[in-house]
């Protein structure tokens, strides 16, 4: 339209003298080489490699760097040949030396408006993220070998309930990302999270596989694959993302604190939701809010515990049973932090809070060590104990701390070099796991796309294919791309068949499902701005 015309023409103007001198070179050089050096004839630079020179300046840049000299230079010729003529030049002057700062405006990467959170929608979603963990924490047990069951459907009451027993390769990733979400909310502790993915890894490692790939469906009894054995390429591409996902989750939380700052969180969000139920009375919520905000909240554990989870009678009989569960889950969870204090981070117990700020242990303001430094942090709290118990004479009461804290610092070292193993460990296997998974084979050689599936008894690639961008296939072609097992070229084969929604561009999916739109999103980044944005 007209707005499109009129900023196209504004920055060919702005942009003019560049595009000059840009031309000036090209026929220059071409010129010399051709008649003068005869050297460099068939020189050339695509765009691609010029974005990958990185810092290296081109001439594009210096010439940028030039515009605002020749814009004063040109200045002064209109001044002294012209003088009637400035005021008709100065505008575009001024364009011209403002090209580079302009250049550098356009180039920022575009961002994504700021949403901001109310408070009633930010207790929504977690009290939601809440909810939905109870799925898992009540259906992924040693009955189904710690995998989770597809669905559970619930009948007259909560008594009655009917369980699929069967999990898909999306399922077991789902699972082990869950738990690292549930491990970031403070649903779980890390030695929690770690138990329980290697039991769940454990297992996985014994199911039947087809080149490296889980099957369709598993029995969670038996751990038998379901006839038929068919490989999904999109269960296949949920799980290898689920995999990185959950390696890299590893490797971050051994460099964080074993206690987080938002720890505390999961269980506000218990206690909100008693509160919501009428099984916790408001203001004894709005204290323990501000109990947990504090910053040492671990220390003062035992009497927040006495004081907020005394039992309080449902009002609606409809709710006991919900409030029954939460209510256990919430002295789980200080039953869970505090052993994990006790066993790996023991100057952390709210027996030793008289030490908490001890200048001799702790020269310099105590801060957290990560995971992977807390063995080195223990050995040097160890030397200074050792240090301030030879200082001090007889058996005081800091001197009983100090000998009693030394005495549990070894097992505990033991414990974290075990968290830390433990966490390298499921690192690895779920790197094995992913890296074993051949998406090569899933790839139909005549259309440069990937199959929907393998048939493993009848060892027959299915003929249809995904095709399009916009649905739940995305990640399976972003993962076998990534692990260099299918060419690039296929990403571009994906149809982006365009659409608008109340004036708002997009792109089709197969049926418009949130699955197809929602699915990759949960591991790949969405650009602001971007017509896969605009379809979320």
């Amino acid at each position: 339209g007209l707005l499109n015309a009129s900023i196209a023409n504004f920055l060919a103007i702005t942009f003019l003298a560049h595009q000059a001198l840009l031309s000036m070179d090209a026929v220059v050089r071409a010129m010399v080489r051709r008649l003068i050096t005869r050297e460099k004839l068939l020189e050339w630079e695509t765009a691609a490699e010029a974005e990958l020179a990185g810092e290296k300046r081109t001439m594009l840049d210096i010439y940028l760097n030039w515009t605002p000299a020749l814009a004063l230079g040109v200045f002064f010729l209109v001044w002294f040949v012209n003088r009637d003529a400035v005021l008709a030049a100065l505008p575009i002057l001024l364009l011209w030396a403002c090209s580079k700062p302009i250049s550098v405006w356009l180039s920022r990467p575009p961002r994504a408006p700021r949403k901001q959170v109310s408070e009633s929608d930010r207790w929504l979603l977690r009290v939601t993220g809440l909810r939905t963990w109870r799925y898992f924490v009540e259906f992924s047990t040693p009955e189904h070998n710690w995998l989770i069951p597809d669905n559970v459907q619930r009948h007259n009451s909560e008594s009655e309930i009917k369980i699929a027993p069967r999990v898909s390769p999306t399922n077991l990733g789902l699972l082990l990302n869950v738990r690292q979400v549930a491990c970031e909310f403070g649903y779980l502790t890390v030695p929690e999270f770690t138990e329980q993915t290697l039991r769940t890894l454990s297992t996985m490692l014994r199911m039947q596989r087809h080149r490296g790939h889980f099957v369709n469906w598993y029995d969670t009894h038996s751990l038998d694959p379901l006839p038929p054995s068919l490989i999904s390429s999109v269960d296949s591409g949920n799980l290898v993302a689920s995999l990185w996902a959950l390696r890299q989750g590893c490797l971050d939380l051994l460099e964080r604190p074993l206690f987080q700052p938002g720890l505390a969180e999961g269980l506000l969000d218990h206690l909100y939701v008693l509160a919501s139920l009428g099984a916790l009375p408001r203001r004894r919520f709005s204290s323990a809010e501000k109990a947990f905000r504090r910053s040492d909240w671990l220390q003062r554990l035992p009497a927040i515990r006495a004081a907020f989870l005394r039992n309080t009678p449902v009002r609606n009989e409809k709710y006991a049973n919900e409030a029954k569960w939460f209510r256990e889950q919430a002295e789980n969870w200080m039953e869970q932090v505090s052993q994990a204090a006790q066993m790996y981070a023991p100057w952390l117990s709210p027996e030793f809070a008289a030490l908490h700020d001890d200048p001799a242990i702790y020269p310099d303001k105590r801060e957290d060590a990560s995971v992977a430094r807390m063995p080195a942090f223990i050995d040097n709290l160890e030397r200074r104990l050792r240090v301030a118990v030879a200082s001090l004479e007889g058996l005081g009461e800091r001197s009983v701390l100090y000998q009693k804290l030394l005495a549990m610092l070894p097992e505990a070292r033991s414990h974290v070099a075990s968290l830390i193993a433990d966490l390298t460990k499921i690192s690895d296997q779920a790197r094995q796991l992913a890296d074993e998974m051949d998406f090569g084979f899933l790839l139909n050689r005549q259309r440069g796309l990937l199959s929907i599936g393998f048939d493993a008894d009848k060892q027959e690639l299915h003929t249809a294919c995904y095709d399009l961008l916009a649905s739940e296939a995305r990640i399976a072609y972003f993962v076998a791309i990534a692990k260099g097992e299918v060419p690039q070229e296929s990403w571009f084969l994906l149809g982006r068949a365009p659409t608008a929604d109340m004036k708002t561009p997009g792109l089709l999916s197969w049926t418009g499902t949130m699955f197809e739109y929602l699915m990759p999103v949960l591991w790949t980044r969405i650009y602001p701005n971007t017509l896969l944005e605009r379809a979320t």
